[in-house]
């Protein structure tokens, strides 16, 4: 996430959805970022949650 500088990911899994808000730290570098952890049956939906800005950009 600190190389990328990415402010969101998105994790694929049997749990249920939820949303965490993390930090990643590399060399003493923090960035803040959103996941979002979404079970297998939502998969097909993540081009409707970026549309509806469920999910953002």
């Amino acid at each position: 996430m600190v190389k990328k500088q990415a402010d969101q990911a998105i994790r694929i899994s049997s749990a249920k959805p939820s949303l965490q808000e993390l930090v990643a730290k590399v060399n003493n570098t923090a960035k803040p970022f959103r996941l979002i952890n979404l079970p297998f049956y939502l998969v097909n939906q993540i081009d409707r949650m970026v549309q509806t800005g469920l999910i953002s950009r």
